[in-house]
């Protein structure tokens, strides 16, 4: 009788030792898949906008800070797109687009695919910037619109 209520407690531990791992594992696989996007997405970039005619360079690099990826050329560009003034960070995002976020990883504004070779800004809806690639690191990346991918 005693070892079948041992038994019964192993099996409970097993099985909770099991779920943890699992977990354990779903959380830190997410994070290769958002390295690698952001090792593919970094490089330079032109924020503009038609509007106000208003643009700069940013730099978006892979490295890790604080709450996303580095992100050079900030500065200067923070006096053109005051949007921009609380962002610290950049993040590549699930559906290929890209978000700049707070010190605190709350998206400030959202860049997402368009039908043209640009991001768009999606989120704050006043927000109307277009976000291109200059150029591109090492490596196969997937450029372009929902429409029309071109591999370069």
């Amino acid at each position: 009788m005693r070892s079948n209520a041992l038994l019964g407690r192993t099996g409970i531990s097993s099985i909770s030792t099991i779920f943890t791992l699992l977990v354990a594992a779903a959380l830190f696989s997410a994070h290769p898949a958002n390295a690698e996007d952001a090792y593919q997405l970094a490089g330079p970039w032109k924020l503009d906008s038609e509007s106000t005619g208003a643009a700069c360079t940013l730099d978006l690099d892979s490295a890790r800070t604080g709450p996303g990826h580095r992100l050079r050329g900030l500065e200067a560009c923070k006096a053109s797109f005051s949007v921009l003034e609380t962002v610290a960070a950049w993040e590549p995002r699930p559906d290929g687009g890209i978000a700049f976020v707070d010190a605190g990883g709350k998206i400030v504004v959202d860049y997402g695919i368009s039908e043209t070779d640009s991001l768009l800004s999606v989120a704050p809806q006043h927000v109307f910037q277009r976000l291109t690639a200059i150029e591109r690191g090492v490596g196969p990346i997937t450029v372009g619109s929902i429409s029309s991918a071109i591999v370069r």
